[in-house]
């Protein structure tokens, strides 16, 4: 726990500085209110559709067009949003308080049939939404009144809170009576800013709403630029084309810090990074549990998070988990690296003389994962496995990984146990019905699914103690790191900083 007091302690720091750099065709005189504000992100969205994608650096776009219920406060609380108030009115139900002054961007009001129509469109299964990993409890909403709303699970959900801050509220009438083809690239929501444009995988330019029912933000124009590569991003913020940079590589710190008007804000990230391996096809040597775990014991941490992250990242101990997160086992083996082992291990499962394997990763999207990847490749070289190391654009690597059996070797991808910094969080997307699961582990299955309706904190914990150790002991992924991200800004720029790498835009404001 003190992990997570010394999160909190810093969970308020407004990152703040005192000069402000003009910003390309941005740049004010002095003396001028700045406006308008670029962000240069590494991966863009499939769609614009929020019930698609729950990639962290997306939601940060998402929010800016949509709003839940309630939202995590920056010190990581649950707080009012379109719900002013609610209250438990038994195990398995909470009553809603919904705001009466709200909008959707195109005119249409928010009330209570507007959640109801929320919680039935997850479950339309052809939207395939990812929300029903989180909400798999949530399946019904009942109107008391225009703005009171019933919200009951099929068992108790201690989680449910939580999870709403992602439940984004879409108009019911125009996105019932659209084609999920328009409805991917045209989002309504009720959030501080209205989308404007998409070009995919180049920009998302988004503009306020006038219409807004809370404060209005000090940045009137949005947007974001699409830019995978991380030497592009930081040579697009020192050219003064951007304001604020995602994921600053670990080789790149030192210059943008250096850099005169330019400064870096580094925040955990609250996730675990890691390499899904294909379990299901029974074809592929990852299927043999022994092998994946040679691909653990070959990985060297240390020499990875000293050489590619720079010390900006801390190993993960053989779990998706780190120490302070509810769940956390300090029972599990943490893979030290051990090339002896790892050979052992091959040639115990028939691959002594190595195999044939791709290691898919995207770039951009995670600090310095194109580069870790590579890494990673190199080690398992040594034992002799034939590593194809491929390169995705973000949105294409999910879809990629969604393909089940078909989903070939090994996937570079983070899972985030924030807000709730509870196991549940990350590692319920391996649950083996889930859409990126490919690997299944009757007992880590069974843990997760009763940890997810437990209340009582100990029997919830244990249940996840469990999960992790089963994971654990059959290798379900290759354990890599929590890394720190590493935002590039202007002088003059600041936001309030969350608990994890997320970028809440409404409070960007220029100094």
């Amino acid at each position: 726990m003190k992990r997570i007091q010394a999160l909190l302690l810093a969970a308020v720091l407004l990152i703040s500085a005192y000069a402000l750099t003009g910003c390309g065709d941005q740049a004010r005189q002095e003396g001028e209110e700045k406006t308008s504000v670029t962000i240069a992100v590494g991966g863009g969205p499939g769609s614009l559709d929020p019930y698609t994608d729950d990639t962290r650096s997306i939601q940060d776009i998402y929010r800016c067009i949509f709003e839940g219920l309630v939202k995590i406060s920056s010190d990581g609380e649950i707080a009012p949003l379109l719900a002013e108030s609610w209250e438990q009115i038994d195990d398995t139900t909470v009553r809603f308080h919904l705001r009466e002054d709200v909008k959707f961007h195109n005119g249409e009001a928010f009330n209570a049939e507007t959640v109801r129509y929320n919680v039935e469109r997850i479950w339309d299964t052809d939207l395939n939404s990812i929300k029903t990993v989180k909400l798999a409890p949530l399946k019904t909403a009942n109107v008391i009144d225009e703005y009171t709303v019933d919200l009951i699970t099929d068992e108790p959900y201690p989680l449910l809170l939580t999870y709403l801050d992602a439940l984004y509220m879409v108009p019911q009438q125009y996105y019932g009576d659209s084609e999920l083809s328009v409805l991917s690239q045209n989002p309504v929501g009720t959030g501080a800013y209205k989308f404007v444009s998409w070009v995919p995988d180049q920009n998302i330019i988004l503009t306020a709403n006038e219409d807004y029912w809370g404060d209005a933000p000090a940045m009137k124009d949005v947007t974001w630029q699409i830019t995978p590569e991380a030497s592009t991003r930081v040579a697009a913020l020192l050219a003064g084309d951007v304001d604020i940079a995602y994921n600053i590589p670990s080789t790149s710190i030192s210059q943008v810090r250096t850099a005169s008007g330019y400064s870096t804000v580094d925040s955990p990230m609250a996730m675990g990074l890691v390499l899904h391996l294909q379990a299901l096809d029974p074809d592929a040597p990852t299927s043999d549990v022994k092998v994946r775990q040679a691909l653990n014991y070959a990985i060297d941490r240390e020499a990875l998070i000293t050489g590619v992250s720079q010390s900006l990242a801390t190993p993960l101990s053989g779990q998706m988990a780190s120490e302070g997160v509810v769940g956390y086992n300090e029972a599990c083996n943490p893979y030290t690296y051990d090339a002896g082992q790892a050979a052992a291990l091959l040639s115990e499962a028939g691959y002594g003389d190595g195999f044939k394997i791709t290691l898919n990763t995207p770039q951009g999207r995670y600090p310095n994962d194109k580069e870790i990847a590579e890494a990673i490749a190199g080690m398992w070289r040594e034992l002799g496995i034939d590593v194809e190391v491929k390169v995705w654009e973000w949105g294409t690597f999910l879809e990629g990984l969604k393909q089940k059996e078909a989903s070939e070797g090994a996937w570079l991808i983070g899972w985030y146990w924030s807000p709730a910094f509870d196991a549940y969080t990350a590692n319920s997307y391996l649950i083996s019905d889930q859409a990126y699961a490919i690997w299944k582990n009757d007992k880590f299955d069974e843990n997760m699914r009763s940890a997810a309706v437990t209340v009582d904190t100990k029997a919830h914990e244990a249940y996840l103690q469990e999960a992790l150790l089963a994971m654990n002991e059959d290798a379900g992924l290759a354990f890599i790191c929590e890394p720190r991200s590493v935002f590039g800004k202007a002088d003059g720029i600041s936001w309030t900083q969350k608990l994890d790498d997320s970028l809440d835009v409404k409070t960007i404001v220029a100094n």
